[in-house]
Parts: structure tokens; sequence; C-alpha cells
């Protein structure tokens, strides 16, 4: 997956750098006030120049294993919860607090980056469980 996006040396561009390119040309265009651009304006092209590159780099921290999959960073959740036994068992306080940081990271309460900057982030799990998890 990470080949596919960012290439190989002498043998392909990849994804990125051809979307890339594809964005420089409309700039071209667009400066040169070409009729066939994809864009209205500096300021659309740029507002989605910003949009790709946030969703490429997403991606590719995905493909190269930097951010979990949620099934992985489930496990983590559990695993380091402050009341799992290793016994396999999920109890209501573990899966209340599981449903309660993923229904914070979808609001945008809790950034899913705050468990994987560069700290631990097995300390940073636990922290967040213990510190912002709160009941109703």
């Amino acid at each position: 997956m990470e080949e596919l996006f960012l290439g190989k040396k002498w043998q392909f561009k990849g994804l990125k750098q051809t979307i890339e390119t594809f964005f420089m040309i409309q700039f071209c265009k667009l400066f040169k006030n070409e009729q066939e651009c994809s864009f209205a304006s500096m300021d659309e092209l740029s507002e989605s120049f910003e949009i790709y590159q946030d969703a490429i780099n997403f991606i590719i921290k995905k493909a190269k294993g930097e951010i979990p999959t949620y099934a992985a960073w489930i496990r983590d959740l559990v695993k380091h919860h402050k009341v799992y036994k290793f016994d396999n068992i999920i109890n209501d306080e573990i899966a209340y607090d599981i449903s309660r940081i993923t229904a914070d990271i979808t609001a945008g309460k809790i950034s899913p980056y705050r468990f994987y900057n560069n700290i631990d982030k097995n300390e940073k799990t636990k922290k967040i469980i213990d510190d912002e998890v709160e009941p109703d």
C-alpha cells in the first residue's frame, strides 16, 4: 500500500506525486489564465490542495503503520485499561470507556492523534482513560 502511494524508486512515481503534479499543472493554468483549468480561483485550488494533503498524509501514515487500524487501537485500549485483568473479558467499565472515547473522537472532543504523539502511547492511553472519560 505504501508503495502504491509513494512509488518505487526508478520504477514509478506513485499516486502522491501524480496527484501533486496535477495540482501543479492546474496552478500553472490558473496563473496563465487558461480556460481549461479545473479550478475557478487560486483560493479554490489552494483549499483543494490542503484537503488533499491532509487526506494523503493520513493514508500514507495508515499504510506505514504509524496510525493503527481501529481494531489495533481497541486492542491497545483494552490491554492498557486500568481494570483489564488479561482474562479476555471486556467488562462494563471497559466497554463504556471504549464507547465514550470513540464517541468523543467522532464528535471532535478528543483528537485521535493524542494517543499517538511523540510520547509512550500506553501511558497516554491510560491518562486519557483516567483523566478525560467521565460519566455523563
